[in-house]
């Protein structure tokens, strides 16, 4: 009876375990599962670390915001995914190994700059921009069409206070803005 009792306590443990799906905390993950760039929990942190650098050391920090959008009916959610993934790879091949490449929701990326004045970032998100356009419109035509639409913002950090919060406010109003016209 001891042992039926050992049993069926097993068992009742093993069916719960294997019932309930595992998840995995946020706060351990620092990188987006469908990307492979950084989450945005990680990238608020590291902002606020780099916005603190810049502030006690003087020196500019630029936040460039980059949005990308899909049209057409033809796209499924896994060549987006896709697209994205390409973004992701482009980027990373364009910026320094010290900048920060994220995913902050679910259509916008950010990339943080340090000591990369306004103008040198707008050049780079421009050219990334135009690389991502170009790479993606061509595969998206092989697999049958739809359009890829980007834009991209940049605000920086020259002095003052402000708080990271604020500072990805300011550049996500920025790339609304960019999308606007």
């Amino acid at each position: 009876s001891v042992l039926g009792l050992a049993i069926g306590a097993g068992l009742a443990f093993l069916i719960e375990f294997i019932r309930l799906p595992y998840e995995e905390p946020d706060t351990f993950n620092i990188i987006d599962r469908e990307t492979g760039a950084y989450n945005k929990s990680y990238f608020t942190l590291r902002l606020s670390q780099e916005l603190n650098r810049a502030r006690r050391n003087k020196y500019p920090l630029s936040l460039g915001l980059f949005k990308v959008e899909f049209e057409g009916e033809d796209i499924s959610q896994r060549e987006q995914i896709e697209a994205m993934q390409v973004f992701k790879k482009l980027t990373e091949n364009s910026i320094r190994e010290d900048d920060i490449l994220a995913r902050v929701n679910g259509d916008i990326f950010a990339v943080l700059l340090p000591y990369v004045k306004n103008d040198k970032a707008d050049e780079l998100l421009s050219r990334m921009k135009q690389e991502f356009t170009s790479l993606a419109q061509e595969i998206l035509s092989n697999n049958g069409g739809g359009q890829v639409l980007s834009y991209s913002s940049v605000v920086t950090y020259q002095g003052g206070f402000i708080d990271e919060a604020r500072l990805l406010q300011k550049g996500i109003n920025a790339l609304e803005a960019a999308n606007a016209y």
